[in-house]
This record gives structure tokens, sequence and C-alpha cells, in this order.
């Protein structure tokens, strides 16, 4: 369960750091976006595989990942777990 925090946390740092990253940051799809908020097995998923590719301009280009990263800050925001 930790590892699986960690992973979150990392990613949805990653996240805040993509706001900043320029023109060549992929955008979220919303349909996508909605689809890993309300799949919880398939955004940690997702999360989980973005994070082990090691490589963040893979991950900050990579549709799938921003979209799961910002389902993921969504749920947490709406959740009242913000930090």
């Amino acid at each position: 369960m930790k590892k699986l925090i960690f992973c979150a946390v990392a990613v949805a740092a990653i996240g805040i750091q993509s706001a900043n990253a320029g023109p060549s940051t992929a955008k979220a799809e919303p349909a996508r976006v909605k689809y890993y908020a309300d799949n919880a097995d398939a955004r940690t998923a997702k999360l989980t595989e973005c994070k082990q590719r090691n490589d963040l301009v893979k991950i900050l280009t990579d549709v799938e990942c921003v979209s799961a990263d910002q389902a993921f800050r969504e749920k947490q925001r709406s959740s009242g777990q913000r930090k």
C-alpha cells in the first residue's frame, strides 16, 4: 500500500511539474480522465506503469499518463485529501 501511495504522489508531483514543462507536454484527454476517475484499478495500473518508465519526457508526453495523473489529482481534491 505504501508503494502505491508513493507512486501516486510521485506521479502527481510530475503532473504539477507538467504545468510548467512547456508546449511539448501532452494535454489530458477528458474522456480518458473520466475513464481513470471511474476506474481506480486502471488508474493505479497506469500510474504505476508511468512511474516505472523513469523518463520524465516520456511520461509528460504520454496522453494516458497525463490523463491518469489528472484523474488522480481530481479524485484526491474531491475527497478532501489535498496536501
